[in-house]
């Protein structure tokens, strides 16, 4: 069943009003939201027309026709039907998940903020400045104050719109930079762990060449064949490498307080 058909029901329904507010409904309003219903492929390419070429939307320049649609003719159905039932809160329901899916496919088309709300807008005086006014001009003995009672319901219409597409759009780029905080994280904790790793490697490689020397070393000063040259030569040897083996360290140690959170060296085992 198409969604006119569904809101068709709830036309032809007895009114019941919602629970946060008490509309009545007036003839006039409900007139327009007909002329809204009859002429509606007339004003969607309006719309269309507007936005596309308004130096404020910049991001629509870039869509197709179908792209560009979106949500609007559901959008548009459901301001004639709301017209006609502003007591119906199956069609404010509606209204408000279209609104919430219109923000999130601009989001993803590549709006921005203010580029969503400007294309609101533009629809909303759209509707306001150029099909109220050819329906009034065909209707010119009702009164201004069923023009002003009109505005109202349309500017309602519109303002529920730009916060139910607003707070989708946020959401969905708040959900975005979640995704991209999370992949900076992976890198930055892939990029420490390769460091680590660099830094074990490097550490075993000055380590174990010193640990190997000072070891044959500390066995020649036992050997009683040597001259006195020659342990003097071994104590010389043994002296530079506790040196280079203090420098290493050092070294070491300023590469790990690089690695770690606070600039803490891990502990020594």
């Amino acid at each position: 069943m198409s969604r006119l058909c569904d809101y068709s029901a709830v036309l032809n329904k007895g009114a019941v009003p919602p629970p946060f507010e008490q509309v009545e409904v007036s003839p006039v309003v409900a007139r327009f939201g007909q002329f809204v219903l009859d002429n509606q492929e007339r004003i969607i390419r309006h719309w269309l027309t507007v936005v596309d070429r308004s130096p404020e939307v910049p991001a629509s320049e870039d869509l197709t026709y179908r792209q560009l649609l979106d949500h609007l003719p559901e959008l548009c159905l459901e301001l004639g039907a709301l017209l006609k039932r502003p007591d119906a809160p199956a069609i404010r329901d509606q209204a408000a998940r279209d609104g919430s899916a219109h923000g999130r496919k601009r989001w993803q088309q590549g709006y921005n903020l203010a580029q969503l709300i400007r294309e609101v807008c533009l629809i909303r005086d759209d509707v306001l400045d150029v099909w109220l006014d050819v329906f009034m001009r065909d209707n010119v003995s009702l009164a201004s104050e069923s023009k002003t009672g009109i505005r109202k319901l349309v500017i309602r219409f519109f303002d529920d719109l730009i916060i139910e597409s607003t707070v989708q759009f946020a959401s969905e780029q708040m959900a975005e930079m979640q995704v991209m905080h999370e992949a900076l994280l992976e890198a930055e904790t892939a990029a420490h762990s390769a460091k680590t790793e660099v830094l074990r490697h490097v550490s075993h490689s000055l380590r174990e060449p010193l640990g190997a020397i000072n070891f044959a070393a500390e066995a020649l000063t036992g050997e009683e064949a040597l001259s006195s040259d020659g342990q003097s030569n071994v104590r010389i040897i043994l002296r530079n490498l506790k040196v280079e083996a203090q420098n290493v360290n050092e070294l070491l140690t300023a590469a790990e307080l690089s690695l770690r959170p606070g600039g803490r060296p891990q502990a020594s085992r």
